[in-house]
């Protein structure tokens, strides 16, 4: 009897070895990298409150934990810096195992000291993985200088944290037009997997360098428009899964509008739901122009890119649309111009901006010329301020602004990306209205 109770535990314990490994995936993996960091997967957590594996509160500093509204994945590591090292640039993509799409955390990565010499954990949110899959990819890099490929990386694969089963969306073949307020909106070409142009070479073997490439043509009242332009997409698949991408490149082919995001979710997914913003470029309606002239001059320094503080009073203000604006007076960096920084404009939006976007359409000085400028920059928008930098002030006293505060339009399309192959022919499209198949959305 002993004996045959030996036998099955010797035929069954590879099985219970492997479900105790599935319903536990998270025991820690470390890698080292060629330059002497260690890099050790701590655990990985799902759901709406999150505490660093093993830790509780009463620990003190090494206690790190989170909570959001709804329930994503967080992956935890310990990163312990080769030895006179500063910490390098670093970044977390979540995969599948073949590594045909990868998605990098959201912004906010927790970073906190260890009680480890030359150690620190960290946190990765992803609401975006891929559901569906028993199992997934990690894959975390590290830079020494921005803009470069990465000097190391280093791979741990994962159980699914909380896979389930989820409802299939049906799609329709493009084109597809959909209603947005007055425009008439045609997804004419969906494609994933599409390099981005400074990074040809490297994204044949690596999808973080790959976008979606989108493509629409939009008519406005029966006519064919090019004032009107994508901005954002958020992507959404059946599984929750959920991004919000700006542009990385905006175009025009033709009779389309092109626009490559980076945001992507897994292309075996049967569909996934496009929500697009338009924005207008040109041709603003008279009720959304804001001039403003004489803004003077005053001498800037690095504190002064820091947000505004509210009692510093505005050089003008207006309510447009609802909202409250203010521009204030221009700084200049004079001694800075050496490293790069420009004399800065800033406007301030004191209400949300819902649904509506902030254009500055000209700039010029007290002498009439036209005054070139870049930004806002990046991250400005979310907190209702928009720094521009002004290039080639010279000698000018003052400078005259025209901004436009203007309603987006957005319109939903459910389709099935494309796999990009060597090259993204361009879609001749008509402007006839009439050639493009006419689907309502509701």
């Amino acid at each position: 009897m002993l004996g045959k109770k030996l036998k099955i535990l010797f035929w069954t314990a590879p099985f219970l070895i492997a479900g105790m490994l599935g319903a536990f995936p998270f025991f820690q993996q470390t890698t080292v990298l060629k330059d002497g960091t260690k890099v050790t997967l701590a655990g990985v957590t799902f759901g709406q409150h999150h505490d660093f594996p093993g830790q509780s509160p009463e620990v003190g500093l090494r206690s790190l934990s989170f909570s959001t509204t709804n329930d994503i994945m967080c992956v935890w590591l310990r990163h312990e810096k080769g030895k006179g090292r500063w910490r390098p640039h670093f970044g977390l993509q979540v995969c599948d195992q073949a590594e045909t799409a990868c998605v990098s955390s959201d912004p906010g990565v927790l970073i906190q000291p260890s009680d480890e010499p030359n150690e620190e954990l960290i946190g990765f949110k992803f609401p975006a993985y891929p559901r569906r899959d028993p199992k997934i990819k990690l894959i975390f890099r590290e830079w020494n200088t921005n803009g470069q490929p990465p000097s190391s990386s280093a791979s741990f694969i994962i159980s699914n944290p909380k896979r389930s089963t989820f409802a299939k969306w049906t799609t329709q073949s493009l084109p597809i037009t959909q209603k947005a307020g007055d425009l008439d909106v045609s997804l004419t070409r969906f494609i994933y997997g599409v390099p981005f142009d400074r990074f040809k070479k490297q994204a044949e073997k690596d999808p973080s360098y790959q976008g979606v490439l989108t493509a629409f043509h939009i008519e406005q009242n029966g006519q064919y428009v090019t004032n009107w332009q994508p901005v954002s997409i958020e992507t959404s698949d059946a599984t929750g899964n959920h991004l919000l991408s700006g542009a990385a490149n905006n175009r025009r082919e033709k009779w389309e509008a092109v626009m490559i995001t980076g945001g992507k979710l897994w292309p075996d997914e049967p569909a996934w739901k496009l929500r697009v913003e338009f924005s207008r470029t040109s041709e603003f309606d008279d009720a959304d122009c804001w001039t403003v002239k004489g803004i003077p001059m005053e001498p800037g320094n690095h504190q002064d890119l820091r947000p505004y503080d509210e009692t510093i009073p505005a050089f003008a203000e207006t309510t447009n649309g609802g909202v409250h604006l203010k521009i204030y007076s221009v700084k200049r960096f004079e001694h800075n111009h050496a490293v790069g920084i420009d004399d800065q404009l800033r406007i301030r939006a004191a209400s949300p901006l819902d649904s509506q976007r902030l254009t500055v359409m000209k700039i010029s000085d007290d002498q009439n010329r036209e005054i070139q400028f870049g930004g806002p920059m990046a991250g400005s928008w979310a907190a209702g301020e928009y720094n521009y930098g002004l290039r080639e002030l010279g000698a000018a006293k003052t400078i005259n602004v025209t901004v436009a505060l203007h309603r987006s339009r957005f319109a939903e399309f459910i389709a099935k990306p494309a796999k990009f192959t060597n090259t993204v022919s361009t879609q001749e499209m008509p402007p006839a209205k009439q050639e493009l198949r006419l689907e309502r959305f509701r």
